[in-house]
């Protein structure tokens, strides 16, 4: 889509809050940009083809460095169960024009719940006792939203990670979702946006945050910024679904 002045400083301003919002807490990217953009009047495979590149750039730049760090168990169990629902998402986003914004809503507020500290210890033994299941809908709905991010941030946080180690591996989750993306995106043979522009605006505010902010933020502040992020998006999708 041909883009004027305005839309690109918009754009441009989107993605460097999103970077940011990535650097510090892992997710960021595809969990704001893709809303902003779809009010910007993006379709949703415009959002994704924008962005998916971008994820993928600084995801890599994440957890590349400390790649002996990664829970290799986990990624590997992501990929076994997580893409594939992420693939069917995908496919019906594509085929179907499928969105379940209720759904996805509903699953953001379990994981809300689940990294309260009064969240009840029976929930989640629930999501423990069907982890396949609870993580193959957080492919699915990554694959029909493109917001998966805050249902694997809680995942994660039952492992009990350090705050450094939590990042590497949500990174690396967030760079298998995208390539996966792109790959499914390829082979569908539909039109793919890369911006050098748009990456090297992420590469410099990643790099600017990185250096300065990430270092200041302690544990309890970091998980309490991750679980506020959480409740607005559950509050923008519901919002979302009713207009």
């Amino acid at each position: 889509m041909e883009l004027d002045f305005q839309t690109n400083l918009f754009v441009a301003i989107i993605i460097a809050l999103s970077t940011i919002s990535q650097a510090a807490f892992g997710v960021g990217i595809l969990l704001w940009g893709t809303p902003a953009l779809l009010l910007l009047n993006y379709s949703f495979l415009e959002a994704l083809s924008l962005l998916l590149p971008i994820s993928l750039f600084v995801s890599f730049f994440q957890f590349a460095p400390k790649i002996k760090e990664l829970d290799f168990n986990f990624i590997g169990q992501f990929l076994k169960i997580s893409i594939p629902g992420l693939t069917i998402g995908l496919l019906l986003v594509v085929f179907v024009q499928l969105q379940l914004n209720v759904v996805t809503s509903s699953m953001l507020l379990i994981a809300y719940f689940m990294r309260r500290n009064r969240a009840s210890s029976l929930l989640r033994d629930l999501i423990l006792k069907y982890d396949s299941l609870f993580m193959f809908f957080m492919g699915f709905a990554h694959g029909i939203s493109n917001l998966g991010g805050p249902l694997l941030v809680a995942r994660l946080s039952l492992k009990g990670y350090s705050k450094n180690h939590y990042r590497i591996n949500v990174s690396a989750a967030y760079f298998v979702f995208a390539a996966s993306q792109l790959i499914i995106l390829f082979m569908l043979s539909e039109k793919l946006i890369v911006s050098v522009s748009y990456i090297l605006i992420s590469g410099f505010f990643y790099l600017i945050t990185n250096t300065l902010l990430v270092s200041r933020i302690n544990s309890k502040l970091f998980d309490s910024l991750i679980s506020s992020l959480i409740l607005i998006m559950v509050i923008f999708l519901l919002i979302r679904s009713l207009m």
